[in-house]
């Protein structure tokens, strides 16, 4: 963080000097390093500050999109969900503009989420989610798809819609267990149980538990 202060302040004294842009990169390089040190140690106020000075320094276009999405997410943990919101939104556009259809779908799963959570509207959450779904790269990650998987099947269970939800999850379901990603797959199969309960079928739901 030192470090790149001094980086900063040399660049705001002499924008137009020679070496502008080695410092620039440098402060950007140091920046990135604080804000990844900063999340960490769950220290995540200074990572979104951090990020969210990487971004505003930042040349490309495609770094920004990224650097927002980090500080967004950094954002969120600290607990600052409305700036958060309006980050993920930039970087899904920026990345949109971009025609990044991967990074587009990582950043509206973020948003997605923080629109369900805290902004209370499962429609365009849900709505979020199952158009990011549809444009989804074939190439994907695994993960990815798991987690937007099985946040849809949470979203579709508070709207009732338990066929669908059951669908959505054991989709979830099948990727993680593929893919041994156990955060996902304890998440889902979570979500799983109170459809199951909610359907009245309470032993099925509890082996799930």
């Amino acid at each position: 963080q030192v470090i790149a202060s001094h980086y900063l302040d040399a660049l705001i004294a002499e924008p137009a000097a020679p070496d502008s842009d080695i410092i620039r990169g440098q402060a950007l390089d140091f920046l990135i390093r604080a804000a990844e040190r900063a999340a960490a140690m769950a220290a995540h106020e200074e990572a979104e500050r951090y990020f969210l000075r990487a971004a505003e320094l930042c040349g490309e276009d495609s770094d920004r999109a990224e650097l927002l999405l980090r500080s967004a997410m950094s954002s969120y943990a600290a607990g600052h969900a409305e700036a958060a919101r309006e980050r993920f939104g930039e970087s899904s556009e920026l990345f949109s503009a971009l025609g990044d259809a991967l990074g587009v779908a990582r950043a509206t799963k973020e948003l997605a989420i923080v629109t369900w959570w805290d902004g209370g509207d499962v429609e365009s959450g849900l709505a979020m989610l199952n158009d990011t779904r549809e444009a989804m790269p074939d190439d994907a990650p695994a993960e990815l798809r798991a987690e937007i998987d099985a946040t849809r099947g949470r979203l579709l269970f508070f709207r009732g819609q338990h066929t669908d939800a059951l669908a959505a999850l054991d989709d979830a379901i099948g990727i993680a267990e593929a893919e041994r990603l156990l955060a996902v797959l304890s998440e889902a199969m979570n979500t799983k149980a109170l459809v199951l309960q909610a359907r009245l079928r309470p032993e099925e739901a509890f082996s799930l538990l």
